[in-house]
């Protein structure tokens, strides 16, 4: 027994082993020259016969981890670039307007295999004032020849429509894209729990000392127990989950978004077993909670918690798309400098920019600007300016955003131009002009109902309004709208609606034509006496038209039964009869005296050319409008008395009831307006030229 209490003690107790005295000193030599290390490692390799050395010369032997090469973890494991179920998105911004504001610059998908699907610059409209290149690693050389950012948003759009959308911090991506994305596919990696931190120091065990120590105190101080769950967390950075889960050195400088791309969704695959089975659980857990209904007998006090509560699940359960039965309509933005592509989409899991009716009053914070034309001074057409950056307004509550694809020159642009109506546009230049347009609705007020967004419309403005059609995204009342039929293109939509509005309201709402009655029109190869012949035919009229030589024959293909050369006829001679309407395009004397002659008793005169505008600009408001009125007024009682007809002078003005008719008689092919030419925005000012010189008789229409 005491011979092994003597061996363990032994054990316990060894001697103590003497060290070699080589060993000694090269541990004092180590703390003395441990700051110079590197250099006397220098100083050794120069001189082999250094005698200062303590174990004298040592073989120098290769360092093994230089020659290996470093293994990339981001590294795809194959190079399959399908599109898969699962796709990785990240977007470096550069800053536009005075630098404060984000613009996108590059947007890259990868799929799950870390492979790019997509990858190209975006050209943003605004001027971009900051590239952010240490960040972005974006150089103005790069968006020379960048996507347009219409082009960009509408094919990631379609990428990751139905997928599972991966990426860190999503949110910023979708929004300067103007896209969405229903919220049961996002993978965020800066929004899973896992990855999550915690706030203070860092470090759980804090809050778990914390914790302890309180709960001694909590019966006198009378506070609930703090749950570690519910404690505020931070998110980590990409270059941090990287570094820590995947061992992978990311955004040292310039970023990469293939990288980063590529880094997000290998952080879902490593955990993408959990992550969905989370997905699931808290699907299952709002499934579950809606099910439950409140007692029927019940306090006060809990029914309005059950209320609350219910109310709650229902706004969780619209954001994870789980109402089956509920139609979500969201809209896609797309901007033209950072205005945008919309339409509606029902029960759809693709992408999309929603646009809550409570932020429709807000539009200047979400459309940065776009391009318009502008009239700074009323003169030729070398006044005219097309501007970039032109803020667009906030919608009222009955008007529509309608992104333009086409809008036409009409005569009354270039009157307005040249100055007229300056009583009304003066104090307001610059103004934008155009009355035609054709296009799709990007956004609509609050209580619109007829129109939804995405969907092809036309319209005209009123004559006087202030911010007209020549811009990308022009705004109109809803009842100065209607559906575009899909017979017809944008370009010849767009010649129609003011043209055939003008007509619709001397025919229908002046003169109330019907059928079998008779009507002379002068200048019936204009777009608005063409249009009146139409509209005329299609009432069942018996239709009369003044021309020039050219435009006969399509008078009479219109289905007038006579049309009457002015410049090689004498239409007093040619004309047979009278007649219970005559609209005049012209409004020279001359051709006021021949059609009040030509009317019936009964019957009515109406001219486009009224003395109001030319008054009032004349005289100003004060003057000119009274004076403008009493001289209808005595025209009116003058032909009333000597030959019992009624004068008008006829405007045009947004008619629902019209645009319905227009749009029915456009889809059956019985109401066009032929186009003769068409430019490019960015050549308004030769399109008006071409007008003002005559060069082109017919339509013209600016192509946007």
């Amino acid at each position: 027994m005491s011979s092994d209490l003597k061996r363990k003690q032994k054990k316990i107790n060894p001697k103590p082993v003497q060290l070699n005295p080589n060993w000694s000193l090269l541990q004092q030599k180590l703390k003395s020259d441990s700051h110079s290390s590197g250099s006397r490692k220098s100083s050794n390799n120069g001189n082999p016969e250094n005698p200062s050395s303590v174990l004298g010369k040592r073989k120098e032997r290769p360092d093994s981890e230089e020659d290996v090469p470093k293994i990339n973890p981001l590294t795809p494991v194959n190079d399959d670039s399908s599109l898969t179920d699962e796709v990785a998105m990240d977007c470096e911004m550069v800053g536009v307007s005075q630098g404060t504001k984000s613009a996108l610059g590059r947007v890259t998908l990868v799929n799950k295999w870390g492979n790019v699907i997509y990858d190209v610059f975006v050209r943003p409209v605004e001027r971009v004032v900051d590239f952010r290149t240490h960040i972005s690693g974006i150089r103005p050389r790069d968006l020379r020849k960048a996507k347009d950012f219409r082009v960009a948003q509408t094919k990631v759009a379609e990428l990751i429509k139905g997928k599972i959308l991966v990426g860190h911090a999503l949110h910023n991506d979708l929004k300067v894209l103007l896209l969405t994305h229903p919220k049961k596919d996002i993978r965020d990696t800066a929004e899973y729990q896992p990855f999550l931190k915690y706030s203070h120091f860092n470090n759980p065990s804090f809050f778990l000392l914390s914790d302890c120590f309180l709960s001694l105190f909590r019966p006198i101080l009378n506070e609930p127990t703090c749950d570690l769950s519910n404690r505020d967390k931070t998110r980590k950075s990409l270059k941090h989950l990287a570094a820590e889960f995947l061992g992978a050195d990311i955004q040292n400088g310039e970023h990469c978004p293939i990288d980063d791309a590529r880094a997000a969704m290998m952080l879902y695959q490593k955990n993408r077993r959990e992550w969905e089975r989370n997905v699931k659980d808290q699907i299952r857990m709002r499934l579950k909670q809606k099910k439950r209904k409140p007692k029927k007998k019940a306090s006060t006090h809990h029914t309005q918690n059950s209320r609350i509560e219910l109310t709650r699940l229902k706004i969780e359960d619209a954001d994870f798309c789980i109402n089956e039965e509920k139609r979500l309509s969201e809209i896609d933005f797309i901007v033209d400098g950072e205005m945008r592509v919309m339409r509606s989409l029902r029960r759809n899991p693709g992408a999309g920019l929603v646009f809550r009716p409570e932020r429709l009053s807000s539009l200047r914070s979400i459309f940065t600007g776009c391009r318009a034309v502008m009239l700074p001074r009323f003169g030729g057409p070398e006044v005219l300016e097309l501007r970039e950056n032109v803020p667009v307004p906030n919608l009222n509550p009955n008007e529509v955003l309608v992104r333009a694809k086409a809008v036409s020159v009409n005569p009354l642009d270039s009157r307005i131009r040249a100055g007229y109506g300056r009583s009304v546009f003066e104090p307001h230049l610059p103004i934008i002009i155009g009355r035609d347009v054709s296009g799709e609705v990007a956004a609509i007020g609050n209580s619109v109902k007829s129109f939804k967004v995405g969907q092809e419309v036309f319209g005209a403005l009123h004559p006087t309004a202030l911010r007209g059609t020549y811009t990308d995204y022009a705004i109109l009342s809803d009842e100065e709208l209607t559906e575009k039929p899909s017979s017809v293109s944008h370009v010849e939509a767009s010649a129609i609606p003011f043209a055939a509005l003008t007509a619709w309201r001397a025919l229908k709402s002046n003169a109330r034509i019907i059928e079998g009655q008779r009507l002379l029109v002068f200048g019936g190869g204009g777009a608005v006496g063409f249009a009146a012949i139409q509209l005329a035919v299609a009432s069942g009229c018996h239709v009369t038209a003044s021309c020039v030589g050219e435009t006969k024959d399509r008078i009479l293909a219109a289905g007038a039964e006579q049309a009457v050369d002015y410049t090689t006829e004498d239409i007093e001679v040619a004309v047979k009869g009278k007649f219970d309407a005559v609209l005049d395009t012209i409004g020279r004397p001359e051709t006021e005296r021949i059609g009040i002659n030509f009317l019936r008793k009964g019957g009515n005169y109406m001219t486009l050319q009224g003395e109001a505008a030319s008054l009032t600009d004349r005289y100003g408001f004060v003057i000119g409008l009274p004076l403008a009125t009493s001289l209808l007024a005595k025209k009116k009682i003058q032909y009333q008395y000597s030959h019992g007809i009624d004068y008008w002078w006829t405007y045009m003005r947004a008619d629902p009831e019209g645009l319905a008719e227009i749009q029915r008689l456009v889809g059956a092919g019985k109401l066009k307006i032929p186009v003769e030419k068409t430019f490019p925005i960015t050549e308004v000012v030769a399109a008006h030229e071409a007008k003002e010189k005559k060069q082109i008789p017919g339509k013209v229409v600016l192509e946007l």
